[in-house]
């Protein structure tokens, strides 16, 4: 039962997957980089950018500073290459879909504002 829950988890946050796994694909170029500061920068930028979009639900602001954090200084520091522009890029893109997801789902949830439900049908003098 654990597996059809774990699946149908995926299934429907496969944005907040392709986003991590875009943080796994950075680690292992930084692992590959010829400087310790390159290589520093892109493994925790790439753990960074994998647990960004997991906390984009609940801390959307913590989710983009963990964006910026985890894209913008390797891609500097790589940017006579294409593949780590372009990684940050697609992050960007794909964090921007994750979000609209969010809101989207947060807008079509039903109410529960308990202070507005308590006083809706109170008359005032």
């Amino acid at each position: 039962m654990s597996t059809d829950r774990t699946a149908s988890s995926l299934g429907t946050r496969w944005m907040c997957v392709l986003v991590s796994l875009l943080g796994a694909f950075e680690v292992l170029m930084a692992l590959g980089a010829g400087s310790a500061l390159t290589r520093t920068v892109g493994v925790i930028g790439g753990l960074a950018l994998a647990a960004a979009p997991w906390l984009a639900r609940r801390m959307r602001v913590v989710a983009l500073g963990l964006l910026a954090v985890g894209t913008v200084p390797f891609a500097v520091l790589t940017v006579t290459s294409l593949v780590a522009p372009l990684l940050a890029v697609v992050a960007w893109i794909l964090m921007a879909l994750v979000l609209r997801e969010i809101t989207r789902s947060e807008a079509s949830a039903p109410s529960t504002d308990v202070r507005s439900a308590g006083t809706a049908g109170t008359a005032t003098a």
